[in-house]
């Protein structure tokens, strides 16, 4: 059933998103729309030559399942479940996860590069499938990249980044969105934080990181975890 939630958690990408969702009531489930579309059939995705299907396989904690486009194993609720949601290619023996399935084909950011950033499957090297020879490195974070990750690249400046660092850790969310809380007064505003300062939670007492919800007034400092504790009013 499709409805309009002011923020949830897809249960598919693990992304935080605002807007509309599908949701099943007796499974648990809310997915965004930009997984649904992949769910409903089999699907192309120009990081591959054939087509992916949808599978929900077991796991064990031993075998997470890796997305070739990213290296990682899918983690989230469906891991407490020891089910695991791809989209794969069997006879290749390729997965992809939702999160890196969505990921825009072409993006824009102009702190980083003046031109469009394209979508990028792996770093070639003298025209051919062998990863370079040499080391590449994110020019964002400065950390090291595999090359047989997906990552975004700039052909005329020679720029390539993580997706990550270029779209944050939350793309999908609104960052200043005001809400109500029924133990506070006062508006709350989505805060992402970016440094060391992690204040307490006035709801459970533990360390807020990543993202919270802060008072708006600027003499009052409530502030709660966004999802866990926001039981909003």
């Amino acid at each position: 059933m499709l409805g309009i939630t002011g923020a949830f958690r897809c249960d598919f990408c693990h992304r935080y998103s605002h807007g509309f969702s599908y949701g099943c009531e007796d499974c648990l489930l809310d997915v965004d729309v930009r997984c649904i579309k992949l769910r409903l059939e089999s699907c192309r995705h120009e990081g591959h030559d054939h087509p992916l299907f949808y599978k929900v396989e077991s796991s064990s904690p031993g075998d997470p399942g890796r997305c070739n486009a990213c290296g990682c194993g899918n983690t989230g609720t469906f891991m407490r479940r020891r089910e695991l949601r791809l989209l794969r290619c069997t006879p290749c023996d390729f997965n992809l996860d939702f999160a890196c399935a969505t990921l825009p084909l072409k993006l824009t950011n102009d702190r980083y590069d003046p031109h469009p950033l394209f979508l990028t499957y792996r770093s070639f090297h003298g025209g051919n499938n062998d990863p370079p020879p040499y080391e590449v490195y994110c020019l964002i974070c400065g950390e090291q990249r595999d090359p047989k990750h997906w990552f975004y690249y700039c052909a005329v400046c020679d720029f390539d980044a993580h997706p990550e660092c270029l779209l944050g850790k939350n793309p999908h969310l609104q960052i200043g969105s005001t809400y109500r809380h029924y133990k506070h007064p006062h508006e709350l505003t989505l805060i992402e934080l970016v440094d060391d300062n992690h204040p307490d939670c006035h709801v459970c007492g533990s360390s807020c990181a990543n993202l919270c919800l802060e008072c708006t007034k600027v003499d009052c400092n409530f502030v709660i975890h966004w999802y866990r504790c926001n039981k909003l009013g």
